[in-house]
């Protein structure tokens, strides 16, 4: 029998509850609804609010929609996730079905349905969905996200509800219950829209840190955004995301969080910059961190994609690359087959294979700090190595698969670096802000030996800004012998200027210390001449970003003259120009710089001075043993909303059928 037709002899179907939850009075339509308008529900983190509700006369082809409102109470902005709890769908206490099917469990959670929507609503959900194929946690791959949910803030959802016509008949008796949650969780987010024009181009750099520190996102002044809506953004963030991340493809690992960037879709036309901080102890034995890089999930291929140029920051545990609209980011790295079972032993009388290279031990001496690293026979280094001292003033960097040898290719058995005192011969006007420090290798034999790394290593080298003098260039790292002189050591890709740090890239051992050259002291601008209007752009930005210093040079006088301008930072000299200007004129000389560390950095030009805020993308430390599936149920409350549908229209046709054919036997 048609299960339709079915319905309609039957008349109107009864849905009833008597049971539940928060801020759902009068959700279905077909109820009458409540004379008072629901008030809010209240979220708190850690808390639980609950309101009753009932709910009857409900048949297949009904649906509807109720409004629900929420509100942050909290102190914090945030977001909310929505999932489903406690699913039970039973035969209900009249399991007759004309299709026979009365077994446990029954069929109407994969029947009704429910959508929710609203400005702020993102889910990677097709809705309307069967309750079955909801969410069952806050940290299931699936979400239903309400973000942002500022502090003090109210949202209002729509929550769509049905019992479609196709309902079939294995439903008929069966009892349905379940839970509607809403996690109140932190985020950061920012509201940019007095910084965007109504075109969407950001008129000042934008910076926006996870709501832990361990992400970040950089965008750059006149950069455009638009929503996947073509619309402009209001809010945007980056939320370290509980929820468990769709699994790594083969042969890969998770090193970091799982990053949550909106709102999803955004695009821009410029690429804007992400930082992800990862952990150290993800790496797997053997691989380099140099091989970490940051992943996109695609919803649209399925599928987690590698992003391009990922720059690794070994000392900051940082992976930045940039990217041209929002998704779920997160880092990965290469993940090691796990060994083979060793073969068992071989007899005695059988010669053991010597196919694979003995590991040679070398010594590592730093000062008064021992410790130990393994090369094979060729002295290839097989996991990246980092030596210091206990004080941390000399950090020597060498990548995993890098050659440490003698000149002649032997490996060493011994590295060792003291402090030497020895009379230097140095330029006129150089200064010497270190203790002269000797890196020495040893032979097998014990004897002292040359040091080559190949490619070379990276040394970072603390000095005193504090006995820096007035009137200096930039410190440097430099080689010294008898027959050389000081050699500044070659510096790396995306150096950073950090007063109190020289660094650079050795590649043999011998002297070597930080030294400084001696600048002329600024001279005072022609009588004629003077300047104004110093500005700094952008006052706040990350490492590695440039940041442009712009002054007005005007010459009030009558006559042509000319002009060094100097560019002083941190006290230290970085750039000389010459200007030269007729009379009653004036020029806008613009400087830049992109190498500035973590810190605030004083800018002087012709006794002008400004400032500028560098910071370092995840400053927070970062240990990702994290159990996603718990984590936000140990942190977070849940506020619960359910409804109890007991679903009895078969009882109601064979009533009315039954009582059609006594009233035909009567006739009869």
């Amino acid at each position: 029998m048609n299960i339709l037709g079915n319905i309609k002899r039957s008349g109107a179907v009864v849905l009833s509850s008597a049971v539940a939850a928060a801020v759902l009075s009068g959700v279905l339509p077909a109820l009458p609804a409540s004379a008072d308008d629901p008030k809010p529900l209240e979220l708190v983190m850690d808390a639980v609010s609950t309101t009753p509700l009932t709910a009857n006369n409900i048949k297949p082809g009904d649906s509807g929609t109720k409004t629900v409102q929420l509100t942050n109470t909290g102190t914090r902005d945030g977001f909310v996730s929505i999932f489903l709890t406690d699913v039970v769908s039973t035969e209900g206490d009249n399991p007759e079905s004309e299709t026979g099917d009365t077994a446990e469990p029954g069929e109407l959670d994969s029947h009704f349905t429910l959508e929710f929507s609203g400005t702020g609503i993102e889910t990677n959900l097709a809705m309307p969905l069967a309750l079955k194929d909801f969410p069952d946690s806050p940290t299931a791959v699936k979400y239903v996200k309400l973000i942002p949910l500022h502090s003090g803030e109210t949202k209002s959802i729509d929550i769509r509800w049905a019992l479609p016509y196709g309902t079939n008949n294995d439903a008929q008796g069966d009892t349905l219950s379940f839970t509607i949650n809403y996690m109140l969780r932190g985020a950061n987010t920012i509201d940019i829209s007095e910084n965007t024009t109504t075109e969407g181009a950001v008129l000042a750099d934008i910076i926006i840190y996870s709501q832990n520190e361990h992400g970040l996102l950089y965008i750059t002044a006149n950069t455009t955004a638009k929503t996947a809506a073509n619309a402009t953004p209001i809010d945007i963030w980056l939320i370290e995301d509980s929820s468990l991340p769709p699994p790594p493809p083969d042969n890969r690992a998770f090193a970091g969080l799982y990053y949550d960037a909106g709102p999803d879709g955004l695009v821009f036309d410029n690429p804007i910059t992400i930082t992800l901080a990862y952990d150290p102890a993800a790496i797997p034995a053997g691989v380099s961190e140099l091989e970490l890089f940051i992943a996109l999930w695609d919803s649209t291929l399925n599928r987690w994609v590698r992003l391009p140029n990922c720059v690794v920051n070994t000392l900051a545990k940082t992976v930045s690359t940039q990217v041209t609209h929002f998704s779920n980011y997160t880092i990965m790295v290469p993940a090691t087959a796990p060994p083979p079972t060793p073969p068992a032993a071989p007899p005695p009388s059988v010669t053991e294979s010597d196919d694979e290279p003995e590991l040679v031990e070398v010594e590592l001496t730093i000062f008064d700090a021992e410790s130990v690293a393994f090369v094979d026979d060729e002295g290839v280094l097989g996991e990246t190595l980092v030596m210091r001292d206990e004080e941390g003033n000399v950090i020597i960097e060498i990548e995993a698969g890098a050659k440490i040898t003698d000149a002649e290719g032997n490996p060493l058995s011994r590295i060792e670096l003291t402090t030497v005192d020895i009379p230097l011969t140095l330029p006129d006007g150089t200064l010497i802000l270190t203790p002269v420090y000797q890196l020495t290798g040893y032979d097998q034999d014990k004897n002292p030996t040359d040091i080559v790394f190949d490619p070379a290593a990276v040394i970072s080298v603390r000095y005193n800004p504090d006995t820096l003098p007035d009137n200096t260039y930039l410190p440097f790292l430099a080689a010294y012998s008898l027959e050389k002189g000081l050699v500044p050591f070659t510096l790396p890709d995306g150096f950073l200027v950090d007063i109190g740090w020289a660094q650079g890239f050795i590649t043999a051992g011998g002297l070597f210390l930080v030294g400084v050259e001696e600048a002329p002291e600024p001279p005072d601008l022609p009588a004629s001449f003077r300047a104004y209007n110093l500005t700094v752009e952008p006052e706040q930005t990350i490492e590695g970003n440039p940041v442009r210093v712009s002054v007005t040079i005007a010459n009030d006088g009558g006559e042509t003259g000319t002009a060094e301008i100097y560019l002083i930072i941190d006290g230290v000299t970085r750039m000389i120009r010459q200007i030269t200007l007729s009379g009653k004129s004036s020029e806008t000389m613009t400087f830049e710089v992109s190498n500035l560390a973590a810190g605030t950095h004083r800018i002087e030009i012709s006794h002008l001075t400004g400032t500028v805020k560098v910071v370092r993308p995840g400053l927070t430390p970062l240990n990702v043993g994290v159990n996603w599936l718990v984590l936000d149920l140990i942190i977070g409350g849940a506020v619960a909303v359910g409804f109890i549908f007991w679903f009895i229209f078969w009882r109601k046709a064979r009533r009315k059928k039954n009582n059609r054919e006594h009233a035909a036997d009567s006739t009869a």
